[in-house]
């Protein structure tokens, strides 16, 4: 059987992450050098944000039926012995059945509580007794800031050692979310803040909701690296 790598997978499925559909944004390019190692490896994966739908195309939108979720179905292929988790504001369960090694649980960005308890979730069916469950984490839901940087404050410590953060999409963020959401400086912002933080230079502003959060973990990330015209952050743990 071929095996086939994530560019091909990507465009196999129509996701946006590959070359061939809708904005074609080849994440996919960046993405098999950073994960064919793991690529046989028992790694737990979380992808946030399931389909293009919601805040492409406004905010009507977020009580859809989904039909598909081409990203899913591309990882679940690609990582021959993962265990890979969605997370969405819709509800992706009935497709469960569908797909191997997936998993899906529903939750809203904007409800910590929410948050944490998918954590709790992957921790629980993983057979974890700590809250530390994820190899990577990739955040391509809403892309509001405040979506973004909430999610990285509490899900970066749920990060195993050497474990990978990614943000996409970070050039663009949806008016009908963004202004509905509370007030907080661009994440591509507090993440330039974070290199320089952790290259010795600059301070974290106070202008971040999620500051204290952040600071408490900071000494655990090894980097950060932005790809595709700062489309693009990778954060790696310690």
């Amino acid at each position: 059987m071929k095996s086939f790598n994530l560019t091909e997978l990507a465009n196999k499925y129509q996701s946006d992450k590959g070359t061939e559909y809708f904005d074609k944004h080849g994440y996919t390019l960046i993405y098999e050098t950073l994960f064919w190692l793991l690529k046989s490896k028992p790694i737990t994966f979380l992808e946030i944000g399931l389909c293009i739908g919601g805040p492409e195309f406004g905010d009507h939108l977020l009580s859809r039926i989904p039909t598909d979720m081409p990203s899913i179905r591309m990882w679940t292929d690609y990582f021959d012995n993962g265990h890979v988790y969605g997370f969405d504001i819709n509800d992706f369960s009935h497709l469960e059945s569908e797909v191997r090694n997936f998993k899906f649980v529903k939750g809203d960005l904007s409800c910590q509580n929410d948050i944490t308890n998918l954590v709790k979730v992957t921790a629980q069916l993983e057979g974890k007794q700590n809250l530390v469950v994820y190899d990577v984490i990739l955040d391509d839901a809403s892309h509001a800031s405040f979506h973004q940087q909430q999610a990285f404050a509490l899900l970066f410590p749920s990060l195993k050692q050497n474990g990978i953060y990614i943000i996409e999409d970070l050039h663009w963020q949806s008016p009908s979310y963004e202004d509905k959401l509370p007030d907080v400086p661009k994440t591509i912002e507090l993440l330039v803040q974070l290199e320089n933080l952790k290259n010795g230079s600059g301070v974290l502003s106070n202008n971040y909701l999620f500051r204290n959060e952040i600071m408490n973990f900071i000494d655990n990330i090894k980097s950060i690296e932005f790809y595709c015209d700062q489309k693009l952050a990778i954060i790696t743990k310690t």
